[in-house]
C-alpha cells in the first residue's frame, strides 16, 4: 500500500510527459513562432528553449530546424546553418520560412566572407522566388529579400521590394518598411560611390574607429589643417592610447589625436576604444571642434550656455550640451525622438547621418576635391 501511494505521488508530481501538449495552444507552430519573436528581441536563450519545445511536440515539424538554423547565422556558423535548413526543406519542401531562412545566410555568408556579390545574390534571389511562389503574399519574403538587397548595394532594388509592403498599407512590417526606405534614401544621398561609402551608409551604428577614418579619408580634415594652419592648431605631443597598437584604424586614429578633437581623445584610463560604437555626444563634440577649426569661430564652444535646455532628457549644464545643440541646429544631426524632442546622448550614430554631416560641412565651407 505504501510503494503504490508512493508511485502515485511520483506520478503526479512528474505531471505529463513532455512531448504531450499541455493545452490545445501548446502546438509546434506557437513555439516556433515564439522562439522568432525571442529571437528578434535578443532573447537567444529563450528562443532556443521555444525551438526545443516545438521539436518535442512534433519531431517531424520544420520549424525547429529553421530556428536553430536562424540562431547559427547570428553566431556567424554559416555552414551549420544551411545544413539545418536544409534538414528543414528535408522535413517539408513547401515551408516558406526555410526558403526565407536561406535567402537570408546565403547573404549573410556572402558579404562576411568577401564572396562574389552576383554568386551570392543569385542564389538568394533563387531562395526568395522559391518562398514567393509558395505565397505571393507573404511581408516576410519581400522585407528579407529588401535585406538582400541592400547588403548588396543594390539600393534602388531594395525599395522596390519594399514598396511592395508599403503598398498593402497594414502587416507586421509597414512601420519598419517606412523607416528603412528612409534610412536607404539617406544612404544613397550621403554614400559615396565606393563600395566602401555605401556600406558605411547602411550601418545603423558606427564605431569610433569608422569615425576617425571618415573623417580622414572623406572630410580630409589633415589636409584642411594644414592648408588652414593661420586659424587652427594642431595637439600638443601627447602618449598613444596602447589599445590603438593592433586596431585595424591605428594610422586614421594617430592623425585624428594629433588633432585634439573633443569627442575622439583617449579616455581618462588612456585608452581610445576603437572599436566602441560612437556615442550622440561624442559625435556631436567632435562636430563642434571641426566647425571652430573651419571656421575660427571660437565663440561656438559656449554659443549655447546660460540658456534653458531644449531637450528634456538632458540638463543644460552638462557637458556634451552645447555640442549638441551646436550639431542639432547646423543640421549635422538630428533629434532622436520627434515626439518628446529627446536628444539621447548615449544613443548610436549611423554611418548615413555621419556621411551626410560631412558633404553639408564640405559644402558649408566649399570644400572641394
Amino acid at each position: 500500500m505504501k510503494k503504490l501511494l508512493l508511485l502515485s505521488i511520483l506520478l503526479v508530481s512528474c505531471g505529463r510527459p513532455a512531448g504531450q501538449p499541455q493545452s490545445p495552444l501548446d502546438r509546434p507552430e506557437s513555439h516556433y513562432k515564439q522562439g522568432l519573436a525571442d529571437l528578434e528581441s535578443d532573447q537567444v536563450l529563450l528562443a532556443e528553449r521555444a525551438f526545443n519545445r516545438s521539436r518535442s511536440l512534433d519531431d517531424s515539424y520544420p520549424g525547429y530546424s529553421v530556428g536553430m538554423a536562424l540562431i547559427s547565422l547570428r553566431n556567424g556558423e554559416y555552414h551549420d546553418a544551411r545544413k539545418r535548413i536544409d534538414a528543414a526543406l528535408r522535413k517539408d519542401r513547401n515551408f516558406i520560412d526555410a526558403h526565407i531562412g536561406l535567402g537570408r545566410i546565403v547573404s549573410a555568408e556572402g558579404v562576411a566572407l568577401g564572396r562574389s556579390k552576383s554568386t551570392w545574390l543569385n542564389e538568394a534571389e533563387n531562395a526568395y522566388r522559391r518562398a514567393e511562389k509558395l505565397s505571393d503574399e507573404s511581408q516576410d519574403v519581400a522585407w528579407y529579400w529588401a535585406q538582400s538587397y541592400a547588403m548588396a548595394g543594390e539600393l534602388g532594388l531594395a525599395r522596390e521590394k519594399l514598396q511592395e509592403i508599403l503598398a498593402v498599407g497594414r502587416g507586421k512590417w509597414v512601420e519598419k518598411a517606412l523607416s528603412e526606405v528612409e534610412r536607404l534614401q539617406t544612404a544613397e544621398r550621403s554614400a559615396p560611390g565606393s563600395r566602401a561609402g555605401i556600406e558605411i551608409g547602411l550601418k545603423a551604428e558606427i564605431t569610433r574607429a569608422e569615425w576617425a577614418v571618415l573623417l580622414v579619408d572623406e572630410l580630409k580634415l589633415p589636409e584642411l589643417i594644414r592648408k588652414r594652419g593661420d586659424v587652427i592648431q594642431t595637439a600638443q605631443t601627447f602618449e598613444l592610447p596602447p589599445d590603438i597598437e593592433s586596431t585595424w584604424a591605428n594610422a586614421w586614429i594617430r592623425e585624428v589625436l594629433a588633432m585634439g578633437l573633443m569627442g575622439l581623445q583617449a579616455y581618462p584610463d588612456g585608452n581610445f576604444y576603437p572599436e566602441s560604437i560612437l556615442t550622440r555626444a561624442q559625435y556631436a563634440q567632435s562636430n563642434q571642434a571641426i566647425l571652430i577649426l573651419l571656421s575660427g569661430d571660437k565663440t561656438l564652444s559656449h554659443a549655447y550656455i546660460g540658456q534653458e535646455s531644449r531637450f528634456p532628457d538632458l540638463r543644460a549644464d552638462n557637458y556634451a550640451y552645447n555640442a549638441l545643440a551646436l550639431s542639432l541646429e547646423r543640421g549635422l544631426l538630428n533629434i532622436a525622438d520627434r515626439r518628446t524632442g529627446a536628444v539621447n546622448p548615449e544613443g548610436s550614430v549611423s554611418g548615413a547621418q555621419a556621411l551626410l554631416a560631412i558633404r553639408q560641412l564640405q559644402n558649408s565651407f566649399r570644400i572641394e576635391y
